[in-house]
């Protein structure tokens, strides 16, 4: 990343294996002059504050640097010693106001962070603004920076990524396929939850000493199968309310979503 992309809101520091950098203390990236509430001054080394004055700056310095790489940083309120912001890919979450950013599952389309009071003019017909409200349903969503349409710089070139499909019920899906296959007294824990489910339907469910057997002779079981079976159908009922939890909250969160924003899919409208 160059210091010319840096946009407010970014924490960021000239990067020494670049030559006649100006200063490798941390920075942070303000709209308006002055230094930003809470800004460390008390270590070593000092935040300083850099004023962006958008793409028209003609400040001697900013044009000087402009090209020099930096490193993003994490923010100084949870960090104030300065930290490097390594996440891998970031998300669209972690995107500030003036970010150019591209979505790695759909690279054809090039958006700007913005807002919807925000007015940008000469950008290209293939680029769309993104609002925290566009992006709701896609808010971590793995993304790529891209260079400002005013570099001259094109993104047209970047590559589609595969995304590994990271199911988030992993975790218990894993359980159920271990229990499911695990043999008890001589039964896979499959079966035994099969007949476990016929013998509650025949109320052939019989209470022992020891705890409960099933005395259907199409479905015997016996009290550590019946055990198993409880076990394995406690980790299925589980991975359904977790399934539906996850639905419902994705709903709700797209009930929340401006008539006015629109969703931030391909064609959607571009900023004029």
């Amino acid at each position: 990343m160059k210091f010319k992309d840096v946009r407010p809101g970014h924490c960021f520091r000239f990067l020494l294996s670049d030559r006649s950098v100006p200063d490798h203390d941390p920075m942070v990236v303000t709209d308006t002059p002055g230094d930003p509430a809470g800004l460390p001054r008390s270590k070593n080394p000092l935040w300083a504050t850099w004023y962006y004055e958008g793409e028209s700056d003609d400040s001697a310095f900013y044009h000087e640097f402009r090209d020099h790489e930096v490193e993003l940083l994490e923010h100084y309120s949870t960090h104030p010693t300065p930290t490097p912001l390594v996440r891998g890919e970031p998300e669209r979450r972690d995107l500030v106001h003036g970010d150019c950013f591209v979505y790695l599952d759909s690279p054809g389309s090039f958006y700007i962070v913005g807002d919807h009071r925000t007015e940008i003019s000469g950008a290209p017909d293939n680029w769309n603004m993104s609002t925290r409200t566009s992006a709701a349903g896609r808010w971590e969503n793995k993304v790529r920076r891209i260079p400002h349409w005013n570099t001259g710089e094109t993104p047209a070139k970047t590559e589609p990524v595969i995304l590994p499909c990271i199911d988030p019920f992993k975790g218990l899906r894993d359980a159920i396929f271990v229990r499911e296959e695990k043999h008890v007294d001589g039964l896979r824990g499959k079966e035994c939850l099969a007949r476990f489910e016929r013998g509650q339907q025949t109320e052939s469910i019989a209470a022992t000493g020891a705890g409960y057997v099933c005395t259907n002779a199409e479905c015997a079981l016996t009290s550590a199968q019946i055990h198993h079976a409880r076990d394995l159908w406690s980790y299925k009922l589980r991975l359904k309310a977790a399934e539906q939890k996850a639905a419902d909250a994705d709903a709700a969160r797209r009930d929340t979503l401006a008539c006015d924003d629109v969703d931030e899919m391909p064609n959607m409208a571009t900023v004029k």
